[in-house]
């Protein structure tokens, strides 16, 4: 089997030898002397005799001349590059001289003074014309065009196209302007192999390279000091060409050329290649550098006119996706507007399918020409599984994704967005494949041919047609800027919709607490002055009534005082509820030692606690402790938990309240020995309203809520432990005195009390 790899291997920047249009003189690091030169100085330069060891320079120039080529070999610096043609008088005549630096070699290229002929000098006015002309081109298609007319124009050559790489390599001709007789080569496709990667890369750094006649004999470099070193050539002009390119030239059946590199973002675009096919032609300095600047003008254009037209087409849309975006601001659905309004995903992208899929709805909506939905959901998989979620295009989808490829029709090429934050929404766009018949300038599978050990480029350049499968028109980057837009657009929606119910929340949050508000004016003022009321009137009766009737009047006043009573305390429930909900319960701290507020507690709830008789036990490791809290807030939580131990524990029990220090303050144990706490009702125990089945008739089930309530507003927390038979543990913790915040007098509860 052939090996191209040969000519990727081939050493195109040592030939060792040059053209003979011109000769190369190598020099030492200070510039004064020759160490190598081409075996042709000695006829063009005159010298007296064949150079046989280094010589100065001084040889070959006068001394003007050798002060303006310092000048400019000092202007080079230690870079690597090309400097300007100098044109200066030797001792046999009058040359054009060019100093570069290639790798580590000085070198100086000089070209005898062209004598006036027919062909007009490029003038500033015809360049000027020319770079007009270019930048007014409308499209890249055009500006190409363009470039080659005008370069045939200015060069004199028979044929100039311009050659645009594709990412694989190879190329294609995608302008041309020629004579009227040559076959044209517009639209032809050359495989990458035709202009391989040594050669690309010496295109990259040598933006000019002439052939002025392909049936040259080379010109030999000469070691003058014995160096057999190779002088690196990739800056120079004359060197030496590829026996395999003046192969592929004759083949072509050109006989000179002028290629121009292409350059557009530090890449080799393209090339301009003008040839000349009836003759040798020679293009002198000023020509030269007159082609170079307008295609270095041509490679500025490039990147701008593609900008320009990216532009049209942004702006294009722009009216659809403002009027989508308009569309799912104004329905509640907003993400299904996409796939079933009049302007929807097919009106922004130009695809023949899309797609969208919502998590929660947890299937797709499609329409226009998509793949089915099993193999949407295999896709899906495979996207997140690539990673970025953003944003991801493909222009060939069933070399990628294997299932693609029985829904070519549908799916060639894909572009994908991802909004993971907005109910896991992959919106997706399809183009089908496109069978594209790709014309070549013969057939690529024959790019060189072998001879023996010999390789030789093809000798056939007629056109040869591939069917090409599996690829898609590419998604223009235009497409790409309007997918991130609709990405943005979708989130800033959702955003505003969002934003739009919290405010809805608040001022409906808002309200609830103005009614609450009323609420708390109206059962402490409507509500307690007539229970007041009532209290007073059943003590004047009392003073009222006959002595004889004193025993029944004392029963049914004792009756409207303990109903007067209990209704004041429900009351207070509600009042300290609505408080803490608005976080406006006002707290008194101070420094209260455990054991004065448990004794307190039970000197009023010992009566019911002996009726049962359950005793009543403190721990006293407790009774050094002091915290830091409200005394009659801290009382209203001991007398809840003790007195609800005491309710639900059995005759001849036992409730135990312990106090002990820890690492973040202080905890506080009221254990009983009841029944217990069935495990399915302890999640809901603090709730406001919230009545176990079993005995709890006449509370109004707020009492652990307000205690779960006060607890946190001292920066605290509670919590119960219960087993069934073994009883229930009531635990909540408090700051120590020491380690207490130092609140102002009136604190209110906060964020506290408004988490309860």
């Amino acid at each position: 089997m052939l090996d191209l790899t040969n000519c990727d291997r081939e050493p195109v920047h040592i030939p060792g030898s040059i053209q003979p249009f011109g000769a190369l003189l190598v020099l030492d690091r200070d510039g004064h002397t020759v160490r190598r030169c081409s075996a042709n100085v000695t006829a063009m330069m005159d010298l007296p005799q064949p150079p046989g060891r280094p010589f100065r320079l001084a040889a070959l120039f006068v001394p003007e001349a050798l002060a303006d080529i310092q000048d400019a070999i000092a202007a080079l610096g230690g870079e690597e590059g090309i400097g300007p043609t100098l044109r200066v008088r030797g001792h046999a005549g009058r040359f054009e001289v060019t100093p570069c630096r290639s790798g580590r070699d000085l070198i100086l290229e000089v070209e005898p003074e062209p004598r006036p002929g027919p062909d007009p000098q490029p003038g500033d006015r015809f360049q000027t014309a020319a770079m007009a002309a270019l930048e007014g081109a409308d499209s890249v298609a055009d500006l190409w065009a363009v470039a080659a007319r005008e370069l045939r124009r200015l060069s004199g050559y028979e044929r100039v196209l311009v050659y645009r790489f594709h990412p694989d390599d190879h190329g294609e001709v995608v302008a041309e302007d020629c004579d009227s007789a040559l076959e044209p080569y517009l639209g032809l496709h050359y495989p990458a192999s035709d202009i391989p990667e040594p050669a690309r890369r010496v295109f990259l750094l040598n933006r000019v390279r002439m052939i002025p006649d392909v049936a040259y004999e080379p010109v030999s470099i000469m070691p003058l000091a014995g160096e057999t070193t190779p002088v690196d050539l990739t800056r120079s002009m004359l060197r030496s060409v590829s026996p395999i390119h003046l192969e592929y030239m004759h083949n072509m059946g050109q006989r000179a050329s002028l290629t121009l590199s292409l350059v557009v973002g530090g890449r080799l675009w393209g090339l301009i290649t003008c040839a000349h096919h009836s003759g040798p032609r020679f293009a002198p300095p000023a020509l030269r550098a007159a082609c170079e600047a307008i295609a270095r003008f041509v490679a500025t254009l490039i990147p701008v006119k593609e900008y320009m037209e990216d532009l049209r087409e942004h702006n294009r849309i722009r009216t659809t996706y403002a009027t989508l975006l308009r569309q799912m601001e104004s329905e509640r659905e907003f993400l299904q507007s996409l796939t079933r309004s009049p302007v929807n995903l097919l009106s922004l992208i130009p695809a023949h399918g899309a797609a969208t899929f919502i998590r929660e709805e947890n299937h797709w909506r499609t329409f226009g020409a998509t793949p089915p939905p099993d193999v949407l959901d295999t896709l899906a998989v495979w996207l997140a599984r690539k990673g970025d979620q953003t944003m991801q295009s493909e222009d060939a989808l069933p070399r990628t994704f294997a299932p693609a490829e029985e829904h070519g029709a549908t799916a060639g090429g894909m572009l994908a967005i991802g909004i993971p934050d907005l109910a896991g929404t992959l919106v997706l766009w399809f183009r089908p494949e496109v069978v594209r018949t790709v014309t070549w300038g013969g057939d690529p599978r024959k790019a060189a041919e072998g001879e023996g050990m010999r390789l030789h480029p093809r000798k056939s350049f007629e056109a040869w047609k591939e069917d090409v499968h599996g690829r898609a028109e590419p998604w223009p980057r235009w497409t790409l800027e309007a997918a991130r837009e609709l990405r943005i657009g979708l989130l800033t929606v959702d955003l505003r919709r969002r934003l739009q119910r919290e405010r809805s929340a608040r001022s409906e949050a808002e309200q609830a607490n103005r009614i609450k508000e009323d609420l708390m004016a109206f059962v402490s003022h409507d509500l307690k002055n007539p229970i007041g009321a009532i209290r007073l009137n059943a003590e004047i009766l009392r003073r009222l009534v006959s002595p004889a009737d004193i025993a029944e009047a004392d029963r049914l006043l004792e009756s409207i005082e303990r109903t007067s009573e209990r209704m004041r305390e429900l009351i207070d429930e509600l009042l300290d509820v609505a408080r803490i909900e608005a976080g406006r319960m006002v707290f008194h701290f101070s420094s209260c030692r455990a054991a004065d507020l448990v004794a307190d507690t039970f000197e009023v709830l010992r009566p019911h606690a002996d009726a049962k008789g359950i005793v009543l036990r403190f721990e006293p490791a407790g009774e050094a402790i002091c915290v830091h809290c409200d005394h009659g807030r801290m009382l209203q939580v001991l007398a809840n938990l003790v007195g609800n131990a005491i309710k639900f524990t059995g005759s001849g029990g036992e409730v135990r309240v312990a106090v002990r220090e820890t690492s973040d303050g202080t905890e506080w144990a009221i254990q009983d020995t009841g029944a217990g706490i069935p495990p399915e009702h302890l999640p809901h125990i603090f709730d406001r309203y919230w009545h176990t089945k079993q005995g709890r008739a006449g509370g109004t089930g707020l009492g652990l809520a307000i205690a779960k309530g006060i607890v946190e507003a001292h920066g605290g927390a509670i919590h119960a432990e219960s087993r069934p038979v073994e009883g229930t543990t009531f635990r909540f913790t408090l700051p120590r005195d020491e380690d207490a915040p130092r609140p102002s007098r009136e604190n209110h509860a906060g964020h506290h009390a408004h988490n309860a």
